[in-house]
């Protein structure tokens, strides 16, 4: 059956004596009405058709308790995809379409419900449909893909739909060039043909505005769109059927540069102050604009003065802003420069001081504000300042006369002033009995920060302070007299509290105090308005209250400008940014609060307006009556605009509030289209939106099925009908049978009547009834009956996976033929049509380990293939590993063997020679014992084989056992001399196995382990030197040698000659037992000769090393300490060669020596002819003549010199060139 079969007639029978039976299942359905009818309906329960067969067992109460079964194969239903819905262009009609079917059938037949046709037989699943003129007029067409040779199953279907649409086409619109600072773009995108949506794109990273799915959206570039100066804005249509798109380009020309000069700051009793700004790109023309009631000398010249004037001076700071003109199409461009006027240098000394004559000083605190701290100090007495006179804060010493004098005048002057003047202050030191106290100047603190800097001063006589306080804050040490004083919130709620320094003293002096008042401040407010609501880009009236401060200053989160952005009231002039982006936030923060910290408040500008659109009600209708009267309303202005998420049109036009609406065909496809009425001419402001929903009803289209061939006699049939866009459906028969559950189930199961079968068959009819607005549609299918099919591939087989071929014997009952399948690799001998074929296995098929052959039934007249299952066992042939192949030396010693084996019960070892195994020749790991004509051979050959193997034959493998010693010694030595280290290194090979031991006699008594190893000889003669080397099998091997030990070189020299440099020395050796010479002459020389000679450049002390090496290789040095000094006067000497190849060495040809009064060096070359000369020492000639190279060759010089002590050298000679 089917597994769509929901029910199953059984046909039990009783004969003999038995009068009742019972059923029994290995499914988990139910029999009705019960188990005890022989008649019974098997109910298929949902877990059965996974098992795949069910067997029912009829069990009868006869004296023998006959049986009898059935098997119930449930085959699955088949499944069928024809592929996804396609949309073409009207020129692109060849169509690739891909489908699959699966579960009861691989095999489907494509069919059309146009009048196109198929490349390729229409059972091709992959296939390609030609498309007919027809199709194309009718903007599409419906493939249909129904699975066939689905045996007892109803054959299943898929349709495909395909779409074939105009080409679209779409326009971004003509390129386009903005500035940098005026670059929101309008755009004007246009389409045709079938493209009815769309989506821009960008380059860079700028925005669309409302978003980039609008035609005629504004694009706003971002700064990394304006950096970069030219981009790409792309329209494609999304759902066009050819992709269309288009592109223009955006090029963004630099704004105006404009820079008004740094920031200055001037003493405030300068007011003619220069200004000097710079503009350049399109424009190099701008107007100076001020803050200050001053006078610009000429407003239109970048370098130019102002005047200040009396209230800018009081103002403090002017700010001059610098803006573009000429500007083309970019919007102006301004920067800003502030002065700064700084309040002229105060110079304070400090109060006067009283201080106690018992102490030797006074600590000062001289002060500059408004300038460097920088000043000096001078007194009237004869007192000192430490640790100097230019420290702000020094102590003076005051001396005898001082104190005898009753007071002294002290003065501290400013320096490094800048702009402006210097400044000086006095301070008067009377001398008394009382002690000094500064409690510092008065303070304002803000209620918010109620934390106070003392600054106190003592001296005179004074060892410390003490702090109070009239309130009731604390102090962090009440004994610092520059400790921090914490106000409490009385102190605060107070406004002010006085702080009293006492000093503490000792001895004669009296003790003194001072006060310091501390005032509180109340912390500032401020509030920017109330939110505004605007609803184009016009100026917006601001107006701040601010309460603790002398003013605000005004910042956008937008790109909008202030009229004047330090005014509290003032106006906000929104950028078209702005305004495309909704909304934009304004902060006010106060100025001029000290000693408070700033508050803000913010402010939001919403942009909108009032305009509304209603598009009217939602509207369905059927696709056979598509167009659709509109009725649009519009408030806050009189004109709109349709817009269609679809493919249709307006008529008369879009701006029609009363058009009709023409759908196009992707309109059908879409089902529900958006009509969006938006508002027009809404100066400014966004527009008003409305949607109306437009569903069209497609008619109704039903698919009843294929036909249904029943193969296994009458029984019920699972339907599989698809029916779309319909409400209800609804089956008819021409026969007498039944539908369950009901008719109106759209995959009922239909179960044929006797008398349906008596007619050979019935049609069945399937309506689908549309919606209210569409009309029905109606299919037909055919149920018939057909032949018995029984194959039987024969009993299951075990054999060796040896690559023999496997003889197959099927049989056929009730058709003509069968055909062999497998799950292996190999092939079929002659062919698979062969009942009685032979199979031969591919090299896969052996690794499987079983392989199923499956006979199926052929000639099946559309009814599933009988088929039945052949297994056959694979087994892998057994095999056997006797080992590596082993060595030994000792031939009389029992010999471990490590055999290994696989898929066999066992093995047995045999030997070509005449030993024996123990524990017996059965055990894989057995000891072979040689023989004496085992060893007399040298080697034999131990054979293991596999046994017991009943399916394949018999593994053999063998391993060599040689009696031979591997090893062959041998060693090198090094550096035989008497008391030094003598070098053994073992050079041995070996045949196979490796060497693990070494052992040494050196022949002096003395021995040694390891590859590598030495030892030292007292003596001087020949020792014989032996070495013993052991393999890992237990052998060894040995060799001598004989080593001839001689005595170590003497080494010894000395040395003649002047010891000046630039003079040659000659040393002598004196060593004794070398061969080799080797010096160091302490200068970065050296020598291998044996009696060199060298001469110094420079004076010093050289330690000069010889080593000398004898013939076995063994060295010894000596060395001698030189001192060389300069030489005063030295004769001219000349090197008789030079190489000037650029290598950095005798790279020059200079006379030495000297030093000389007079110098006068010639060269000639070969012909006589003068190519160089000279009169400087230090200029040499470098191997050129008029700037170009000479050849290699010899060269002729004559030098007539003068040296300090009034000699004269005449000098000639030759010189050989050599690049």
């Amino acid at each position: 059956i089917c597994a769509s079969t929901a029910t199953v007639q059984l046909a039990g029978s009783i004969a003999g004596n038995a009068t009742q039976g019972h059923w029994t299942t290995t499914g988990a359905g139910s029999f009705v009405p019960n188990a005890d009818d022989a008649n019974a309906v098997y109910q298929v329960a949902a877990g059965d058709a996974a098992l795949g067969t069910l067997t029912f067992t009829w069990s009868v109460n006869s004296c023998d308790n006959a049986a009898d079964q059935m098997v119930l194969t449930i085959v699955p239903v088949s499944t069928v995809n024809a592929g996804s819905d396609q949309t073409v262009c009207f020129g692109s009609l060849n169509v690739v379409i891909n489908g699959s079917v699966g579960g009861a059938s691989s095999t489907g037949v494509w069919s059309t419900l146009g009048s196109g046709s198929f490349a390729n037989p229409a059972n091709a699943l992959a296939n390609i449909y030609q498309a007919s003129a027809q199709d194309s007029i009718a903007q599409g067409v419906d493939l249909v893909l129904t699975a066939t040779n689905t045996g007892s199953c109803a054959a299943a279907s898929d349709t495909l739909h395909i779409a074939i649409l105009p080409a679209g086409t779409v326009s971004a619109g003509v390129d386009q060039t903005f500035c940098a600072n005026n670059a929101n773009v309008q755009l004007a995108g246009t389409l045709s043909g079938d493209a009815t949506q769309v989506q821009w794109s960008t380059s860079g990273t700028g925005s669309f505005y409302p978003s980039n799915t609008v035609l005629t959206p504004t694009y706003v570039p971002s700064a990394i769109d304006t950096a970069i100066g030219s981009l790409t804005l792309t329209l494609s249509a999304v759902n066009t059927c050819n992709n269309a798109s288009d592109a223009m380009t955006l090029t963004l020309t630099p704004a105006p540069y404009v820079n008004a000069g740094p920031d200055q700051t001037y003493c405030d009793q300068v007011s003619v102050f220069p200004l000097s700004g710079t503009i350049s790109g399109i424009t190099n023309v701008g107007q100076w604009t001020t803050t200050g009631t001053g006078t610009i000398a000429n407003a239109g010249s970048m370098n130019t003065t102002y005047t200040a004037s009396a209230a800018d001076i009081a103002a403090g700071q002017i700010t001059f802003t610098l803006t573009s003109l000429n500007n083309g199409n970019c919007g102006p461009v301004s920067d800003n420069m502030t002065i700064f006027l700084t309040d002229g240098i105060i110079v304070s000394a400090g109060p006067d001081q009283s201080v106690c004559v018992a102490s030797d000083h006074a600590n000062l605190q001289g002060t500059i504000t408004n300038g460097s701290p920088s000043g000096t100090w001078t007194t009237t007495g004869t007192g000192t300042f430490q640790p100097s006179a230019d420290v702000l804060n020094a102590q003076y010493y005051f001396s005898p006369a001082d104190v005898a004098n009753g007071a002294v005048v002290l003065t501290f002057t400013a320096t490094n002033t800048g702009t402006c003047p210097s400044g000086s202050d006095q301070m008067t030191l009377t001398f008394g009995n009382t002690s000094y106290a500064y409690a510092g100047a008065d303070q304002s603190l803000c209620a918010n920060a109620p934390i106070a800097q003392l600054a106190g001063n003592f001296s005179g006589g004074a060892t410390g302070v003490q702090w109070t306080t009239s309130g009731s804050g604390t102090f962090s040490n009440t004994t610092n007299p520059a400790a921090t004083y914490t106000l409490s919130n009385a102190d605060i709620a107070a406004g002010a509290v006085t702080l009293t320094m006492t000093t503490i003293t000792s001895g004669s002096c009296a003790a003194a105090s001072d006060q310091v008042l501390l005032s509180v401040n109340a912390i500032p407010t401020i509030t920017a308005g109330n939110d505004v609501i605007a609803c184009t880009a016009g100026p917006v009236q601001l107006a701040a209250n601010v309460t603790g401060a002398t003013g605000g200053s005004w910042t956008s989160s937008g790109t909008g400008t202030f009229f004047d952005a330090n005014a509290l009231a003032t106006f906000y002039y929104p950028s078209a940014a702005d305004s495309l982006a909704g909304s934009v936030t304004l902060t006010v923060t106060s100025t001029g609060m000290a000693p408070c910290s700033a508050v803000s408040d913010v402010l939001t500008i919403s942009f909108g307006g009032g305009y509304t659109a209603q598009a009217g009600n939602d509207v369905i209708t059927c696709s056979t009556s598509p167009n659709v009267a509109l009725s649009g309303v519009v408030n806050g202005t009189t004109t709109g605009v349709w817009t269609t998420s679809g493919t249709g049109s307006f008529s008369p036009s879009a701006t029609d509030l009363n058009a009709t609406y023409i759908p196009g065909a992707a309109d059908f496809v879409i089902g529900n289209i958006n009509l969006v009425l938006s508002t027009t001419n809404n100066q400014g402001c966004p527009a008003g939106r409305d949607t109306l929903v437009v569903s069209y009803h497609v008619p109704p289209t039903v698919n009843a099925g294929a036909d249904h061939l029943l193969c296994l006699g009458v029984q019920p049939v699972q339907l599989n009908a698809t029916a779309l866009n319909d409400s209800l459906v609804h089956w008819v028969t021409t026969g007498t049978g039944s539908f369950s559950p009901d008719a109106n189930s759209l995959n009922a199961v239909y179960t044929p009547s006797a008398n349906d079968s008596i007619q050979g068959g019935v049609y069945l009819i399937l309506t689908a009834y549309g919606s209210g607005t569409c009309g029905n549609a109606s299919d037909s299918l055919f149920i018939g009956v057909g032949p018995t099919r029984i194959a039987n591939a024969g009993s299951d087989m075990d054999v060796c996976a040896d690559g023999s071929p496997i003889q197959l014997g099927g049989t056929i009952t009730g058709v003509s033929g069968g055909t062999w399948t497998t799950n292996g690799s190999g092939s079929f001998v002659p062919d698979a049509n062969a009942l009685n074929a032979t199979y031969v296995p591919s090299a896969p098929d052996l690794l499987f380990g079983q392989l199923s052959f499956v006979l199926s039934t052929t000639g099946n007249m559309g009814c599933p293939a009988g088929t039945d299952t052949l297994l056959v066992n694979l087994h892998q042939p057994s095999t056997a590993n006797a080992g590596l192949d082993i060595s030994t030396c000792d031939a009389s010693a029992p010999v471990q063997l490590n055999g290994s084996f696989t898929g066999a019960p066992g093995v047995q070892w045999t030997t070509s020679g005449s030993g024996s195994f123990s524990p017996g020749n059965t055990a894989p790991n057995a000891i072979y014992q040689p023989s004496a004509a085992d060893s007399a051979m040298q080697q034999v050959f131990l054979v293991l084989t596999t046994t017991g193997d009943p399916y394949c034959a018999a593994a053999v493998d063998s391993a060599l056992l040689s009696f031979t010693n591997p090893l062959n010694p041998a060693f090198t030595f090094s550096n035989t001399c008497v008391g030094s280290q003598t070098a053994f290194v073992d050079a041995s090979t070996t045949t196979g196995l490796p060497i693990i031991g070494w052992n040494w006699d050196f022949g002096n008594g003395a021995t040694g382990a390891g590859q590598q190893t030495g030892t030292t000889y007292a003596d001087t003669g020949l020792y014989t030197v032996s070495l013993t080397v052991y393999a890992q099998n237990g052998c060894s091997a040995t060799t001598s040698q004989t080593v001839q030990v001689m005595a170590s070189p003497v080494a010894g020299f000395n040395y003649s000659g002047e010891l000046f440099t630039e003079e040659a020395i000659a040393f002598t050796d004196s060593s004794q037992g070398g061969n080799n010479w080797q010096y160091d002459f302490g200068d970065g020389q050296g020598s291998l000769d044996r009696n060199p000679v060298h001469t110094f450049l420079e004076a010093g002390q050289y330690v000069v090393v010889q080593t000398v090496t004898n013939a076995a290789g063994c060295s010894t040095s000596d060395s001698l300490l030189i001192a060389i000094q300069e030489n005063k006067i030295v004769p001219p000497k000349l090197p008789d060669a030079f190489s000037p190849n650029g290598d950095g060495v005798n790279d020059v040809f200079y006379v030495r020596g000297g030093p000389f009064k007079e110098l006068h060096l010639r060269i000639y070359n070969g012909w006589g002819e003068l190519i160089f000369e000279s009169t400087d020492p230090l200029f040499g000639w470098d191997g050129t003549y008029k700037g170009q190279p000479e050849i290699n060759g010899t060269y002729v010089y004559t030098v007539v010199a003068t040296s300090t002590d009034g000699q004269q050298h005449d000098r000639a000679g030759k010189l050989t060139l050599i690049r």
